[in-house]
């Protein structure tokens, strides 16, 4: 079941985060979106992304260490382009490592293309070098319906 985060969802979204090398947050940002995944009330992943002049900026998928590998992220990026269908948008922009593979075939199987590179943009992190970043995008096309990927 997807359900919007809420102030509750603070700790466990902010284990996602420090997971996603991005900042924790203190307090529940209506600017940013989270949409949280659960399954018989539990909480197993989240995606966090911002929406301006009809582009979703998609800064990541999150998913419990012990839940991947079970379909969750095809999960996920279905809900997204869903969303992105139903609220008339038509690109969804994502920036990735290229070490991350996991994501990258993610996003490569919903059709993703890269775009451009950002040379030295992450940051030397714990056992993590410092690191390119991969911009990509990818299409939603408004018009053919909802696209759906096999799990």
């Amino acid at each position: 079941m997807f359900r919007d985060a809420e102030e509750k969802d603070i700790p466990f979204l902010n284990i996602g985060l420090k997971e996603l090398d991005q900042p924790e947050i203190n307090n529940y940002n209506p600017v940013d979106n989270y949409v949280i995944y659960t399954e018989y009330g539990r909480e197993l992943s989240f995606a966090n992304y911002t929406i301006s002049d009809g582009i979703m900026d998609l800064c990541g998928i999150y998913v419990k260490t012990d839940k991947r590998k079970k379909g969750i992220g095809n999960k996920m990026m279905n809900y997204l382009i869903d969303y992105c269908h139903d609220h008339k948008i038509s690109t969804i922009m994502i920036e990735v490592r290229p070490s991350n593979t996991i994501a990258l075939n993610l996003y490569k199987k919903f059709g993703f293309k890269q775009i451009a590179v950002r040379r030295d943009y992450y940051q030397k992190n714990g056992d993590c070098p410092r690191e390119d970043a991969l911009i990509m995008h990818k299409k939603v096309n408004l018009r053919k319906g909802k696209e759906k990927h096999e799990e």
